[in-house]
């Protein structure tokens, strides 16, 4: 949800009760309310993760009359993916919000105007759709004793504390009781889980001490791959504070899926409920790459049904040097694959657990034939269209294990993992085919030809840097009078 390395952010709210500054625009009273377009959503990226649900993203109504500050808490919330049900400066509005448009949460003001109540909106909200409600006040006394709500944070607020906060609301509201809340967040009793008989309690300090201790890192992800809980071995590893990673999105913590987020879902969703031990590149200090070797396990509650994944981070070896540079510098930014650096270390990757398993692998270069004209007679634009258009083909055809880069103007490469080699061949049909096909453009259609060099080995015996070797001499093989497009190192 939240980035990893998240900006320092101002925060919002002002001073408990310090209300009404020069600065601040109210909606006028009388009912009157301002209206609010929809806003696009932020462009994904391939480190981004997901928080929408198979149900699609939570949907938060907010109730503040402050518009600077329902200005800056309702961008927080965009930028971390939620869609707004609205925005509302009292209970008449946010119940008829409410009805409109059924919000996963109401984030609700304790005082609305000279004769508003918060508590009474919110109220009245939950009558109206059923929605749970996470209050933002410089008002907090007396909730503890509120008949509505499930938890509430203090005015003045951080945006990382905030989109927390959020989280575990949401969480508690779909029954997943949170291990460790963000110490922002204060959760009402109702919302805390019951009291525990004398030996649980003993279990879980014991259980809290092992998972502060850990050497290792740790991490706590529920059914929406969100992290509820993490140990400071983790934090310090990935050159963060504890409480930034609760809330975040465990793909917010990689550079690419690579089918691993998928693994874990399976292990809510599958017959398998462990996840046996993997490499995955996750964001270090300073957004460097780092590679670690991930296992994990399926927890279920009381009633036998699955409640969270436990994940075991460890070093394996630190990123090569070639992938030092920001996380810019690892995906092209025309086509969003890979660039050279993080490809190369795909690669490597691929070759070790090659060598591990005893499975095979291969490396297919593809090479375009027409760029340099197309480029010469329509422009870079017209390019950029052709490529990214391309790379979109190129990489809706690879599975999650495989990866995808483009090397240069004309040249893209994949590796493929555990690739039987007729089942490498066929793929390199398929996707020179795919490439020869034409591109519509704003010019019009174009053509461009695509020929296809394959190394395959059988286990992880031959060096990364061989097998890229192969795989360009059997594209050399292509441009030999009567070859065909598509040559494998062993034909």
């Amino acid at each position: 949800m939240t980035s990893s390395h998240p900006l320092p952010q101002r925060a919002v709210g002002g001073e408990p009760g310090g209300r009404g500054t020069a600065d601040r625009r109210r909606i006028a009273a009388g009912g009157e309310r301002r209206a609010h377009a929809r806003r696009p959503a932020p462009a994904a990226t391939p480190s981004s993760s997901t928080v929408a649900a198979a149900g699609g993203s939570p949907r938060i109504l907010l109730v503040e009359d402050d518009v600077l500050l329902a200005e800056t808490v309702r961008d927080w919330l965009e930028r971390a993916g939620y869609e707004l049900a609205g925005v509302a400066a009292d209970e008449r509005g946010a119940v008829d919000l409410a009805r409109g448009h059924r919000p996963d949460l109401a984030v609700v003001d304790v005082r609305l105007r000279a004769d508003g109540d918060g508590v009474a909106a919110a109220r009245a909200v939950e009558r109206a759709a059923g929605t749970p409600t996470l209050f933002l006040t410089g008002y907090p006394e007396g909730l503890a004793d509120a008949d509505v709500g499930l938890g509430w944070m203090t005015k003045p607020a951080r945006e990382p504390d905030l989109l927390a906060a959020v989280a575990t609301v949401l969480a508690v509201a779909a029954g997943v009781v949170p291990l460790r809340p963000p110490a922002a967040l204060r959760l009402h009793a109702r919302a805390r889980p019951p009291a525990l008989p004398p030996a649980a309690v003993i279990e879980r300090r014991y259980l809290r001490a092992v998972l502060d201790t850990a050497p290792h890192g740790v991490a706590v992800v529920d059914r929406e791959l969100r992290i509820v809980d993490a140990n400071p071995a983790l934090a310090r590893r990935l050159g963060v504070a504890p409480p930034t990673l609760t809330g975040t999105a465990l793909g917010d913590l990689a550079y690419g899926d690579d089918g691993f987020l998928a693994a874990v879902t399976a292990c809510f969703t599958g017959p398998v409920a462990v996840l046996a031990e993997r490499e995955w590149v996750v964001r270090g200090p300073a957004g460097a790459p780092l590679l670690v070797a991930v296992a994990g396990g399926l927890v279920a509650d009381h009633d036998a049904a699955p409640a969270a994944v436990i994940l075991h981070l460890r070093d394996v070896v630190e990123a090569t040097p070639a992938l030092a540079p920001a996380a810019e510098g690892l995906h092209d930014h025309l086509t969003g694959l890979a660039t050279a650096a993080l490809f190369a270390d795909r690669l490597e990757l691929a070759r070790a657990r090659a060598a591990r398993t005893g499975t095979p692998f291969a490396v297919l270069l593809i090479e375009l034939d027409g760029v340099d004209a197309i480029e010469e007679g329509h422009g870079a634009a017209a390019t950029a269209g052709l490529l990214a258009d391309l790379a979109a083909r190129i990489d809706d055809r690879r599975r999650d294990v495989d990866a995808a880069a483009r090397l240069a103007t004309g040249m893209f490469a994949l590796v493929l993992d555990g690739p039987t080699r007729d089942g490498a061949v066929a793929l390199a049909h398929e996707l020179r085919a795919s490439i020869d096909c034409p591109v519509r453009l704003a010019l019009g259609a174009v053509t461009v030809a695509a020929r296809v060099g394959l190394a395959w080995s059988n286990d992880g015996g031959v060096a990364a840097e061989t097998m890229f070797q192969r795989a360009d001499l059997a594209l050399c093989r292509t441009r030999s009078p009567g070859a065909g497009p598509v040559r494998c190192d062993a034909d």
